[in-house]
């Protein structure tokens, strides 16, 4: 429905109004049709999500609270926003854990370069709260071989330094105690040999506290 909304409301912004004779049979349907007919031309949605499977009650009931809300001039990710409601308390805290960067550090990462630097960029914060301990993926990468475990921010800076074009931007959060470690020499020695570092910012212990 969210979806729906972000998708009709440039070209029909009152599809969730629902008119006096209007049964709710009728209403849902039509917001059904509108849906698959989005969803049908949409290659990223799977053929299992296109399809509104939802009850008329429940579908009216969305679309009066969508009706009295306008998406066109927010500044935050609607979408993003919405996902991280629906899966923050899917997991346990274990090694599937879904944190979510904060909007603020999304937002300072992406202005913070030159705009004319935003193409062929990385700006990535990869999961950095534990090790990577599986034997396979470590003797993959420079920095894991003739090693039982890692911190799991080192494979994906090596990582991201093989992927990222030549004289192009990388903006990348990782945890502190992986430049300032007694495991630090190679991580250290991997940025100052391999890149142009422009600047360190530091983050306050509490940014990533769900």
């Amino acid at each position: 429905m969210l979806f729906l909304n972000l998708q009709s409301e440039e070209r029909e912004p009152d599809i969730f109004h629902r008119h006096k004779d209007q049964s709710s049979s009728d209403f849902a349907n039509r917001l059904r049709d509108t849906y698959f007919s989005i969803a049908e031309h949409n290659s990223t949605i799977p053929n299992h999500f296109k399809k509104l499977g939802i009850a008329d009650t429940a579908i009216c009931e969305i679309a009066s609270v969508l009706d009295q809300i306008s998406f066109r001039a927010v500044s935050f990710d609607v979408k993003g926003l919405a996902y991280e409601e629906v899966i923050k308390n899917t997991f346990d805290k274990n090694d599937n854990q879904q944190f979510f960067t904060p909007s603020q550090v999304v937002k300072f990462t992406v202005e913070m370069p030159h705009p004319e630097l935003h193409y062929d960029a990385i700006l990535t914060n990869p999961p950095f709260g534990s090790d990577l301990t599986d034997e396979v993926l470590l003797q993959s990468f420079k920095l894991g071989r003739r090693r039982n475990s890692r911190r799991r921010g080192i494979p994906f800076l090596e990582r991201c330094h093989q992927f990222l074009k030549k004289r192009r931007m990388l903006a990348f959060i990782i945890d502190g105690g992986v430049l300032n470690g007694n495991s630090a020499e190679e991580a250290l020695r991997l940025l100052t040999q391999n890149f142009q570092v422009d600047a360190i910012v530091s983050l306050p212990d509490t940014a990533f506290i769900p």
